[in-house]
């Protein structure tokens, strides 16, 4: 259990950083399609060299939802409101 947690941490690292990296360039990241926008390539592409998330895209289409993506992006930018009021406090 606890290696499959693992797992899914590193997993779960990767698309979270890839959806950070496309937020700060302010690219897009969804296409028309479930697996045609730059989340869903780049993701493909860190599959090369992670192979946890290979594993979790393979069972886990749900992290990949428009809901879950709008989640992060929305709780990296409280993080970031929460690093500028600390910042002029």
């Amino acid at each position: 259990m606890k290696e499959e947690q693992q797992k899914a941490s590193i997993a779960l690292e990767e698309i979270i950083g890839t959806i950070r990296s496309h937020a700060r360039l302010g690219q897009a990241i969804r296409g028309h399609e479930n697996t045609g926008g730059n989340l869903y390539i780049f993701l493909e592409e860190r599959t090369l060299r992670c192979p946890e998330l290979a594993d979790w895209l393979k069972r886990r289409d749900k992290w990949l939802s428009v809901d879950i993506q709008n989640e992060i992006i929305e709780i990296m930018a409280h993080m970031v409101q929460r690093k500028l009021i600390d910042k002029i406090n």
